[in-house]
């Protein structure tokens, strides 16, 4: 119940963008989303409370969970020299398989959320794209 709770937190966290709080009389299925579509922006409001802000697996919830968190500027050390681009939008969109480093379910899938139409589009694929280009960008 404990481990529940705490990753209930650190959800909250995420989708708050740490600190930052929902616009008034914003609509509660757009309170988890930040309108941003910067892969920056976006991975420090829903990755960096496990991942760090500096992507190496040490956020703030890390320490209470269960599995250790990913480090995720070493995923092209980890595939022989090649980001695995499509495999990293696969796992953040939550269609992918657990191979890049989670291990279990416990990392939240981003795809809905991310997917979430507060215009008349649906930016949901551009703000995985984006992230995921982030991330190839932090690799050592």
């Amino acid at each position: 119940m404990r481990r529940l709770m705490i990753l209930g937190f650190a959800f909250g966290l995420a989708v708050v963008g740490l600190g930052q709080t929902p616009a008034p009389g914003a609509r509660p299925e757009g309170d988890h989303l930040i309108p941003s579509l910067d892969g920056q922006a976006l991975f420090l409001n829903y990755c960096a409370v496990c991942h760090g802000r500096a992507a190496d697996g040490t956020g703030p919830m890390a320490p209470v969970l269960k599995l250790k968190v990913a480090d995720l500027t070493v995923i092209t050390k980890r595939n022989g020299g090649k980001f695995p681009f499509e495999r990293v939008q696969k796992r953040i969109e939550g269609t992918g398989s657990a191979e890049l480093g989670h291990g279990t379910k416990e990392m939240p899938i981003w795809g809905p959320i991310f997917s979430q139409v507060t215009t008349d589009q649906d930016f949901g694929k551009v703000r995985i794209y984006n992230l995921t280009k982030y991330l190839q960008g932090l690799q050592k």
